[in-house]
Order: C-alpha cells, then structure tokens, then sequence
C-alpha cells in the first residue's frame, strides 16, 4: 500500500507537517514547495490538530544540544555492536526512557573499536511513539545540527574545524574532527553583539576538553551581517559557505534519506 511522505520539524514552541510527494522531490526540476503547517504546540504535543497515519515520517529536531561521548569497545563483529553499545549507554545514563542515541565508528584498531555516540535527552518523545503506533513508518530522527553537517559534507576541507550556523533565532556552534561531531553548543538567546564573544569562549571551551587540537578554521552559515565574519578574519581562518533555507534543508535530507 502507497504511504504518504511527511516531515515533522519540532522546535522549541511548534510542531510542523511538511507533506511531499516523494517521486517527483527526487526530479531534478522539481520546483514546488514542500507544504508546511503546524499541527501542534511543544507543551501539548499529545494533542495535534492532524491525524497522522499511514506514512513514511522523518523527525527534524531543532534546539536540542547533543551530548557526543567516545567509548572504547573490544573488536567485535557489527551484529552485536548494537547491543553493546546500548549497554555502554545504560551504565552512563540511568534512565534512558527519553533518550534518543545514534552512534559513528570513529577509528578501528586490531583489537578496539574508538565509537562516537551521540545523545538527546527528548522531553517530546512521546510524539514519536504516538506517531509510531499509528500504522507510520518512522524512517528516522535527524537533529538540525546534522543536518547542516551533512549538507556541506564536501566543503570541510581541515582536519578539524568550528562550524557555525544560524538557523531560526539560535546560533549553533558545532566542533568537528574528521567530519564527524565531538562537541556542540547552541545559543538559544542570540544577539549579533555577542558573536565573538560566543565563539571564542566556544573555541576556548573545545581546546581546554579536547586536548592536543587546534580549532583555527570557522566555517560559517547563514550569517547576514558579514561584518561578524570580518571581525574575526584577524583570530580565526573564516570561511564563509553562504546560505541555506528551512525548504532546501529538507529536500537535502529527503533525497539523502529516502
């Protein structure tokens, strides 16, 4: 039976739908917009205006920090390394009702796997399994931090770099080696009079926690007020990538995803 395709955005005040038709997104002509409503509000997320049913449904998270931990594990074939690996994440948390994890094989040794994990603690997880037993195929949950990660993937060219970004009223401040996330904040109350403040105390923050690295690279995204680039070209090597909307993010994780 056909399912519908739908997005669900979560913020720190709405719940949003994005409807697509998921053969024609794929067209390279395809122009139209994704249809975008909001159906519900964080602090009463049992009660949407919708009912959901019957569809391929993706999860894009926005406003949630990320704790990101490396653990070491024996070598191990990759069928069990989801058990186990959820038994690392219980001995840290002890209750794991809320959490959502996801993890990345960071280095393979002979004898040890080094695996980067990546944890939310979502006080609106109860969407999801409401939206899960309503005959809906959860095709995954993607936090907006990896999604601006995974859209300018091929524009990292350092080893290690900060990567900044802007998206509705917060400032993201993302810290990454080999393309993959070690550590993150967000500034939920943003103002253009304390960027540089913002992202020295950030950088200053990595370089004290990840010994050995040197975070000289800025990559920055949806910064209107060029001034605030400029004003750190003398501290940092900024690199500026320009701009990305809300409608071309999703579409971006839609073809990516499936």
């Amino acid at each position: 039976m056909y399912k519908k395709n739908s997005v669900i955005e979560i913020d720190d005040k709405y719940i949003y739908l994005n409807d697509y038709n998921g053969k024609r997104l794929l067209r390279k002509d395809f122009k139209e917009n994704i249809e975008r409503k909001i159906i519900g509000n964080t602090n009463f997320s049992s009660n949407l205006k919708v009912n959901i049913e019957k569809r391929n449904v993706h999860f894009v998270l926005d406003g949630e920090k990320i704790f990101v931990k490396l653990i070491t594990i024996p070598k191990i074939k990759k069928a069990y390394m989801d058990k186990v690996i959820r038994e690392e994440i219980e001995y840290y948390f002890k209750d794991i009702d809320n959490l959502i994890y996801s993890y990345s094989i960071y280095k393979e040794e002979k004898e040890i796997i080094e695996v980067l994990v990546f944890c939310l603690n979502w006080k609106e997880i109860d969407v999801l399994k409401s939206i899960q037993n309503n005959k809906n195929s959860i095709k995954g949950v993607w936090l907006i931090q990896f999604c601006f990660l995974n859209f300018f993937i091929n524009n990292f060219a350092e080893k290690q770099f900060i990567f900044t970004f802007i998206y509705n009223g917060k400032l993201y401040l993302l810290a990454c080696k080999d393309k993959k996330l070690i550590y993150n904040n967000i500034i939920k109350d943003y103002t253009e009079s304390t960027f540089s403040k913002n992202l020295k105390c950030f950088i200053e923050d990595c370089n004290r926690r990840i010994l050995g690295e040197d975070f000289n690279t800025v990559y920055f995204v949806n910064f209107e007020n060029k001034n605030l680039i400029k004003d750190n070209v003398n501290n940092y090597n900024c690199k500026d990538l320009g701009f990305v909307n809300r409608e071309n993010m999703i579409k971006k994780l839609i073809t990516m995803r499936g």
